[in-house]
């Protein structure tokens, strides 16, 4: 299917540009305001840059507080944070995100950012349009995720979330 054709389809998505629905299927080849990375040019950018990982794959959120899933796991050295790349977020997570993101680089919008999820999963494409909304300038996706980095032979490593 082409990037178009995966773009066409107007009511899954809602007035901003974000997929609301169906997260888990095919992605275009392309993130807004953002590279796509093979698993071998992530590779490649962990060994030679500076960058963030930013796993975006949900998890429930009650009172206060991220509930991690016991079998979550994560490329090493991953910054999770749960629910970020939904397609219409609720002002909390918004503001999380928001700030999570200049904590994790403190303020600086031109550090590498590396957003990933699964396999075939809007969400991580949501994310990098979302930071580049917060002004973020040097966005990388991987649309591979953690199912990509697995089918490779990496190694994966118990997730923790990144509590608001």
């Amino acid at each position: 299917m082409s990037d178009q054709q995966l773009l066409s389809d107007e009511s899954l998505f809602n007035h901003a540009g974000y997929r609301i629905k169906n997260y888990r299927a095919p992605v275009p080849s392309i993130a807004p305001y953002a590279t796509t990375l093979s698993t071998a040019e992530l590779q490649q950018a962990i060994k030679e840059d500076e960058v963030l990982l930013i796993d975006v794959l949900p998890t429930p959120f009650r009172a206060g507080k991220f509930i991690d899933t016991a079998d979550h796991k994560n490329i090493p050295n991953s910054n999770w944070l749960p629910n970020t790349g939904k397609g219409v977020l609720d002002p909390f997570t918004s503001a999380y995100f928001a700030k999570k993101l200049h904590e994790l680089t403190a303020g600086n919008r031109q550090h590498k950012l590396v957003f990933y999820c699964k396999t075939d999963c809007w969400m991580s494409w949501n994310a990098c349009r979302r930071a580049a909304e917060e002004g973020y300038q040097n966005i990388l996706w991987y649309s591979e995720g953690i199912d990509g980095w697995q089918k490779a032979g990496l190694p994966l490593v118990s997730a923790q979330s990144i509590q608001p």
